[in-house]
């Protein structure tokens, strides 16, 4: 089964078949908020978080449970990778497992759950992965999507301590290689009986709560969020990434967002806060609403954020941003501004001199620092709807177009440092101006986008289109 990562709206299976896509979003949720970083666990070094009290905590006997996390899976190498275990194998008392293309949850020695996925459903991309059990009856859910089920009751008592990121007793076949977020065990309550939608904000804790790894930063970073827990660990580190990371949401084909009568801002629909100032805007209904950014006229049109809190985020960090958009794009110009950051450390996107290219570039202007180019023919594209996306990630920028990767490029060193600016639409700091550009349904991101991501997105946002 290919699991559609779908962090923007509920999934829903379908009996016998792949889950579909989520449908259109009409807003983010209101919870939504950018929040934390993550663990990242170094497979070759075994890397594990571990609690070797034997807290009763952790028995949960023959009651309802939940354990849920967010994981984003980076290697494979692992012949039975777990992401959490109480116990070792052949006798773990309680576990996740990741084999070959079958995954187990484990109870009192036995594979409870045995369910095939294959490692492209998992790799790379963040995923929510959930074991609730409610009234006697287990399941197994990726990103809300039921994976197993079993109505056989194991009773679960603790004689090992608690890991996250590899079994009890460490070993490289056990290795679960990538990152971890809000690690959540609860006793006594069963969460999720069906299909859901992921949780989109740091998980908080409940009465039941007798777990949670919030990872907040570098300093808390093994801090179970209860107050109950002492962990130790070996080699899991901070990561600046996350599950929860959108900045900035805005859509032209969406009241919520843009106003026929107030045409001087543009609403951001996250509760980030950052919305953009208008200038010289005009509104078009045309592919049920966009905004037309036009200096031919002699106005110069341009958006640009009231803050610069999206730029705050990334600076002194490894470079990780995305940002995606529906829009068309006219050839009519050279230079012509798309979106970017203006003032140092740019991440912006250009059409280009021969009026056929995106140049997506990045650069960051410490000492030694460094900018590279990422070039993208759209010359079938221009005057047509299109969706776009530009995600850096560490060295490397990848650049989409309709939720397909088009091209990538990885040269860039450094981190981002220097006075950053704001998110500007259609106008950049050097005053190049984008023509009878029309946009809707911006996204910016703080963090790195998974391909899957970018692909559910444009699926589940391509109808309004015509697609």
């Amino acid at each position: 089964m290919t699991i559609i990562q779908g962090l923007i709206a509920s999934i829903s299976s379908s009996s016998g078949g792949t889950p579909p896509p989520p449908p259109p979003p009409t807003t983010y949720p209101a919870t939504l908020a950018t929040t934390g970083g993550s663990l990242y666990f170094d497979a070759t070094n075994m890397d594990q978080l571990s609690d070797p009290s034997m807290s009763t905590d952790y028995q949960v006997g023959s009651s309802d449970f939940t354990i849920e996390w967010w994981q984003w899976m980076l290697d494979t190498s692992g012949s039975f990778a777990r992401p959490f275990s109480m116990g070792s194998y052949p006798n773990a008392i309680l576990g996740m497992s990741y084999e070959n293309g079958s995954a187990y949850f484990w109870a009192n020695g036995s594979a409870v759950l045995p369910f095939g996925y294959t490692r492209d459903d998992l790799l790379n991309t963040w995923t929510h992965v959930a074991i609730s059990r409610v009234s006697g009856t287990t399941k197994v859910f990726f990103n809300g999507v039921e994976m197993a089920t079993t109505s056989v009751v194991y009773s679960i008592q603790s004689s090992d301590y608690f890991a996250i990121g590899n079994e009890s007793n460490r070993s490289t076949g056990a290795s679960f290689g990538g990152y971890i977020k809000d690690f959540r065990f609860i006793k006594g309550v069963g969460l999720y009986s069906s299909a859901f939608t992921p949780p989109v904000e740091q998980l908080t804790v409940t009465a039941e709560t007798k777990l949670l790894l919030s990872v907040n930063g570098p300093a808390t970073h093994q801090t179970d969020a209860t107050g109950n827990h002492t962990f130790s660990y070996a080699g899991a580190t901070y990561a600046d990434v996350g599950p929860y990371d959108l900045a900035l949401y805005v859509d032209a084909g969406n009241g919520s967002s843009y106003s026929l009568t107030d045409q001087t801002k543009w609403l951001d629909l996250s509760p980030a806060g950052n919305y953009l100032d208008l200038t010289n805007v005009s509104y078009s209904s045309a592919n049920s609403g966009t905004l037309v950014f036009n200096d031919g006229l002699g106005a110069n049109g341009y958006a640009s954020t009231a803050s610069t809190s999206l730029a705050a985020a990334q600076s002194g960090l490894t470079p990780r941003s995305s940002i995606s958009f529906w829009a068309t794009i006219q050839s009519n110009n050279n230079f012509q501004h798309i979106a970017g950051m203006r003032g140092g450390d740019k991440f912006h996107v250009l059409l280009l001199n021969d009026n056929t290219n995106l140049e997506c570039r990045v650069e960051t202007l410490s000492v030694g620092g460094s900018y590279f180019d990422n070039y993208v023919n759209i010359s079938s594209r221009l005057g047509v709807m299109t969706h776009y996306a530009m995600v850096v990630n560490g060295t490397r920028t990848d650049t989409y177009v309709n939720g397909t990767l088009f091209n990538t490029n990885e040269s860039i060193t450094g981190t981002n440092t220097g006075t950053l600016g704001a998110l500007t639409i259609a106008q950049a700091a050097g005053g190049f101006q984008a023509e009878g550009l029309e946009v809707s349904q911006l996204r910016y991101h703080n963090r790195a986008r998974s391909p899957k991501e970018i692909a559910a997105e444009f699926n589940a946002t391509k109808a309004r289109y015509g697609f």
